[in-house]
């Protein structure tokens, strides 16, 4: 029953039902409390930690992930270890904690090449480089992205390939800002282009975007379409998921 509840809270957060997830995930730490289940409590908490991340409570979050951390620890289990760590990672890049984060993902991207886990590593790299970002470095953001999107795309996670196209799209705006205004044209519709292609895969496989992520990308999408205009703005949207990925990777690195 708890190990059933753990898999319809992750299915949950997934799709971006982060009330119904947290609802399982509690049951299920409620069941694996009574049977005294270490592995059991830590899966749970595991989960109620991913909900808080997903669902834009960092503090919450850290609580439940820095709690949690020991008993994977404890268990043995290196790849569940790395997975809290890389999460972890991800909400104090969230709360602006890069020295913090740079150290727990690079950890986590040390246990996870060591176990030879290429999704988890694809992760690691994703959080790295939306490091390298938020520090100012798009050039090794970029180079870390197109790693970790290689890596996703090999496996087949269109919600990780996604990811890594907003992560792109970002740059880009981020970039625009100090350009010439015809250079900062180029750049804008570079990045509706990334996150219309972005949107096209999530929906696809029904990836919901994490609450905040989706308030940011939307603002700036606001901004992009009112200095666009709506008729470039919706082409150029609309030319991302016409793309292929090979066409989606070259407006990335700028090829």
């Amino acid at each position: 029953m708890a190990s059933v509840l753990i898999r319809l809270g992750d299915l949950a957060t997934e799709v971006g039902h982060y009330e119904a997830a947290a609802a399982w995930s509690t049951e299920s730490l409620h069941i694996a409390h009574e049977l005294e289940d270490a592995r059991a409590i830590a899966r749970a908490y595991w989960q109620l930690g991913l909900v808080a991340v997903r669902s834009g409570d960092y503090e919450r979050a850290a609580q439940d992930l820095e709690d949690v951390v020991p008993l994977w620890r404890q268990i043995g289990d290196v790849l569940s270890t790395a997975s809290v760590l890389s999460l972890l990672a991800e909400v104090k890049i969230r709360q602006g904690d890069y020295q913090r984060a740079a150290a727990l993902e690079e950890e986590s991207l040390a246990l996870r090449q060591k176990a030879g886990d290429n999704w988890g590593t694809s992760v690691s790299l994703g959080n790295l480089a939306w490091i390298a970002m938020s520090q100012g470095d798009r050039q090794h953001a970029s180079t870390l992205l197109f790693e970790s999107f290689t890596r996703r795309r090999e496996l087949g996670d269109k919600g990780g390939m996604a990811w890594c196209l907003e992560k792109w799209a970002e740059i880009a705006w981020i970039q625009a800002q100090g350009e010439s205004a015809a250079r900062r044209q180029q750049l804008l519709q570079k990045a509706v282009r990334l996150f219309g292609a972005a949107a096209s895969l999530r929906a696809s496989v029904g990836a919901a975007n994490d609450r905040s992520d989706q308030r940011e990308q939307e603002r700036q999408c606001a901004a992009i379409r009112t200095e666009l205009g709506e008729r470039a703005y919706t082409t150029a949207w609309e030319e991302g998921p016409s793309l292929s990925l090979e066409q989606l990777v070259g407006v990335a690195l700028g090829t």
